[in-house]
């Protein structure tokens, strides 16, 4: 695919007139592609990827990374956000969708705060930049190059890195690039005012963790996503730190997952989501059990609807809905799932996106609370919402007599 590349000169406050290589593959809906400490290496691959189905890819360097130069003047990862606004006013863009990995996601979450009219959606994959009590980030700096693999990769002997057999160029840069790290990010990698902050964010997100990540793991993520108002997360399977690299196709399918249901909205305005939550005294491990007997059909639901486990219990599998008076089987994939704790599904029905989420919690470490949120996507979601929740809490209170009457004791 036709790459070309140029150098901009732009200027941002503090640091002066800034040099910044960018490349732009393919024609389409706009991307910012941003990478990580390892480089844009990292993403360049993916952004051809991406670019075949039917995008205009954006990737600057961070200046500093791969031989570039960097200012001193330009030392934080805010002022790296306040650039790429400039770069897309520079390059005229509109309708943008920001996608970082690891320090990436940061600077695209700290764009998405800046409120440029030309971003209209957020993908963090794997992002740092917030601190989460009892899910530290790894200690980039003190990992042994030959060790990375380890806590990046699903697969790590397959993308174990060796030093010495390098390109050049890469070798080459591989000191600047963690200097440069340091300087945008600390050896911490994280902003403790940035937590707080997320909740500012106002276009769509999307935020995409790969399961094995050990630099910061699916937690870490669930709290970021938590964080941005209206943010999905998503947990990819098989796949570490770098899914873009490990996982590419996934990747692109959530993607365009995102953005198709973003179409949805914007073709109708419609978007409609409802929570509904209640308490028992069921220990939380007896509501799991619950909900996963009723969701693939172990335990047949009292409403006549009927579930069929296809594959493991794990995110990716896929239960075939068929509820109670529609004459259809529809296909549930299961995006998200964490033992005793979350379970959400997808599904696409008539032109409408469905997303069932339930959370489990112990706020107060008697009670569980579980709450149940449904987002519905696409045309005439606001009016087929309603329809689809209302018998939520018949379906909780049943939830919670199956637990009753077959797992467990009270909590």
């Amino acid at each position: 695919m036709p790459t070309s590349e140029k150098t901009l000169v732009l200027e941002i406050d503090g640091a002066g007139p800034v040099e910044l290589t960018v490349t732009e593959r393919g024609d389409g809906a706009a991307w910012l592609l941003l990478h990580g400490g390892g480089g844009p290496q990292t993403v360049t691959p993916f952004a051809d990827l991406l670019a075949t189905s039917g995008a205009r890819v954006v990737v600057p360097v961070h200046p500093g990374f791969a031989n570039t130069r960097r200012p001193d003047g330009l030392s934080a990862v805010q002022q790296l956000a306040q650039l790429y606004v400039e770069l897309l006013d520079e390059l005229g863009l509109s309708d943008v969708t920001i996608a970082g990995n690891s320090l990436g996601g940061w600077i695209a979450a700290e764009i998405a705060l800046l409120h440029s009219p030309r971003v209209t959606g957020l993908v963090l994959i794997d992002g740092v930049g917030i601190e989460v009590t009892d899910h530290p980030i790894a200690d980039f700096f003190s990992i042994p190059p030959d060790q990375l693999s380890k806590y990046s990769f699903y697969d790590a002997d397959k993308f174990r890195i060796d030093p010495a057999a390098l390109p050049p160029a890469v070798a080459r840069a591989l000191p600047g690039n963690r200097a440069s790290l340091a300087a945008y990010a600390g050896t911490t990698m994280a902003d403790p005012s940035l937590f707080g902050r997320l909740a500012g964010i106002t276009v769509p997100a999307l935020v995409l963790w790969g399961d094995a990540d050990r630099i910061v793991d699916a937690d870490y993520g669930r709290a970021f996503a938590a964080a941005i108002p209206g943010a999905r997360f998503q947990l990819l399977t098989a796949t570490g730190h770098l899914p873009q690299v490990e996982t590419p196709e996934a990747v692109l399918d959530a993607l365009t997952g995102f953005t198709a249901a973003r179409t949805a909205d914007g073709e109708d305005g419609q978007r409609w989501s409802t929570e509904y939550s209640t308490e028992t005294d069921m220990a939380p491990d007896a509501i799991w059990a619950s909900i996963r007997a009723l969701r693939t059909g172990a335990i047949p639901s009292a409403n006549g609807d009927r579930f069929e486990l296809n594959g493991p219990f794990a995110a990716g599998s896929v239960i075939l809905a068929s509820p109670e008076g529609l004459g259809l089987t529809l296909e549930a994939r299961i995006i998200e799932l964490a033992e005793n704790r979350t379970y959400a599904e997808e599904t696409a029905f008539s032109g409408l996106t469905l997303q069932h989420h339930y959370r489990i919690s112990h706020p107060d470490g008697t009670g569980t609370r579980i709450t149940h949120d449904l987002v519905v996507t696409g045309p005439g979601a606001s009016e087929a919402g309603p329809r689809i929740a209302a018998d939520y809490p018949e379906a909780m209170a049943e939830v919670i007599d199956v637990a009753r009457r077959n797992f467990s004791s009270p909590a």
